[in-house]
């Protein structure tokens, strides 16, 4: 049942049905119900009302009707008792309550309307062209004449003739070298062909694109998918979100396919913003009596923090929903042109990293029992570089993510992220673990219930960023860490007032990250 919420890329029978439904205007409905209501099974359940025969007003329309927190305690009306996995009951008053929502047709908090194009999207396929610079090198001659020993000689005539020099133009290198090798009567097969360029040439951004015909060739390595909503302009989409950032890249619409998406979170996530830091102080301040050691520390902090509010910097909106006003000198990027996937296997020598949402990315404590009821596996775990972001796809939403602190191994189920320049990972780090930014995950996020929601890379490369300049990155990071220190090394105080700094340390992160304080005018009072 979940696939016939996800995208075709990720499960193409499924989408095609789901197609096939919804272009033909049958589907009139979707309620969501809560989980726990049937005994083999406590997953979520979803009714799809599909009919071929739609009121005038439902014609080319879905409702959705959120009826997931609509339930009673118990296995059934006449009992409280739990049936296996039956947990939660309808009572008549909940049906009735369903189904008048549902005839009303009415959009509300528990009951939207959508266009049934709302939920298709064209996988746009975009290229970008291969770009080899040419070097002979002992090494690279080696590797070639061990596999085709019998063109040695020819490799030594093209090592005359073209010498060590890089050549970054293939287009010229290629029939000079054609030309040599025809001149002393070799005739080379296409498979040696193909691994001499393979074993001589290496990918080069600076170096010229490599010509097909009247094209150039594409590079498989710098191919991406765009996910563009079926209301959306594919060209003005391609030239507002893709020209800018890859001058060279171009559409192949003989891979374009059209898919739909159905996704709840989207549409009924509730995000609840961080509460404002004095309103967090006044409860520490009540807390007094229960932990009056913890609270003197927290009252430095306190002011500090609140003396380096400055509400002279000059903010902008940031066209980013997640986002409120930002300064007006930062940017703001998708995550596609500040990450790349890793997807990198086959080094089981390398250390184990785990991800939690407490700790972040820490090195993985196995028993020995453990390690050899593994060890089979390790050739599938992805590898992690240092530095890397790295987060649980079922618990990116919650928060689970952080920075590979060195070279690693991890879950195949986790996606790797690795940097591209612009962002430093340690201010990502912290970013990627605020409320705000947790909500927006969980909103792109897919499954039935909460607690298996996946974020997967597609998704996550879409979440639009902020990107202050470089240095008060590094502003920002070394304010968190310090006050962070302050706020860890409570560990003996009261359960309410350890809930409390929590609290109040997300919702300082949240400002630090998003600009809403100025780290400079907060370290000075501080020190003062």
């Amino acid at each position: 049942m979940a696939h016939l919420f996800s995208l075709a890329a990720r499960a193409p029978g499924e989408s095609e049905i789901r197609k096939w439904i919804i272009e033909n205007d049958w589907l009139e409905a979707i309620i969501a119900l809560p989980e726990q209501m049937f005994y083999n099974t406590g997953i979520g359940t979803y009714i799809w009302i599909v009919t071929n025969r739609k009121e005038k007003r439902r014609k080319r329309k879905i409702q959705l009707l959120d009826a997931r927190d609509i339930w009673t305690p118990g296995g059934s009306e006449e009992s409280k008792r739990a049936l296996g996995d039956k947990r939660r009951h309808l009572t008549s008053a909940h049906v009735e309550q369903i189904v008048q929502l549902y005839g009303r047709f009415e959009n509300g908090d528990r009951s939207k309307i959508f266009d049934n194009d709302d939920f298709g999207y064209t996988r746009v396929t975009v290229e970008r062209p291969l770009r080899l610079r040419y070097q002979m090198t002992d090494v690279s001659k080696s590797r070639f004449v061990k596999v085709c020993p019998a063109l040695a000689d020819d490799i030594q005539a093209i090592d005359d003739a073209c010498g060590r020099a890089p050549e970054r133009n293939w287009n010229v290198v290629w029939p000079r070298i054609q030309n040599l090798i025809h001149s002393r009567g070799s005739r080379w097969k296409s498979p040696e062909q193909k691994l001499f360029r393979t074993i001589f040439t290496e990918s080069d951004p600076d170096a010229e694109p490599v010509a097909a015909g009247k094209a150039n060739e594409p590079d498989p390595a710098l191919r991406e998918c765009e996910i563009v909503p079926l209301k959306e302009d594919i060209v003005g989409y391609f030239e507002r979100e893709v020209k800018p950032h890859v001058f060279d890249a171009w559409m192949d619409h003989s891979k374009d396919t059209v898919g739909y998406e159905i996704n709840f979170n989207r549409y009924f996530y509730k995000y609840a913003p961080p509460r404002p830091l004095e309103e967090i102080d006044s409860d520490l301040k009540r807390a007094e009596e229960d932990a009056s050691r913890l609270l003197n520390e927290v009252m430095v902090i306190t002011r500090s923090l609140t003396s380096g509010v400055n509400s002279k910097v000059e903010l902008r909106e940031s066209g980013v929903s997640w986002l409120d006003k930002i300064p007006a000198n930062w940017k703001t990027l998708r995550a596609a042109w500040l990450f790349r996937e890793r997807d990198e296997r086959g080094e089981p020598e390398l250390p184990l990293l785990e991800v939690s949402i407490n700790a972040g990315v820490a090195l993985r404590e196995f028993s020995n029992d453990q390690i050899e009821n593994t060890a089979a596996d390790f050739n599938t775990y992805k590898v992690a570089r240092k530095g890397d972001i790295v987060f649980n796809k079922m618990r990116m939403w919650q928060g689970a993510v952080g920075v590979a602190p060195e070279d690693g191994l991890v879950s195949p189920d986790y996606v790797v992220a690795a940097p591209t320049g612009n962002l430093s990972t340690e201010y990502a780090g912290l970013l990627f673990r605020i409320p705000a930014f947790s909500a927006e995950c969980g909103r792109r996020s897919h499954g039935i219930v909460w607690d298996r929601l996946r974020l997967y890379w597609e998704d996550f490369r879409e979440i639009q960023l902020p990107v202050p300049p470089p240095e008060e990155q590094t502003a920002i990071v070394t304010h968190i860490a310090s006050k962070s220190a302050l706020f860890d090394g409570s560990g003996a105080a009261a359960q309410r007032t350890i809930t409390l700094l929590r609290e109040r340390r997300a919702a300082l992160i949240a400002a630090a990250v998003t600009g809403q304080i100025e780290i400079g005018a907060t370290a000075e009072a501080a020190d003062a």
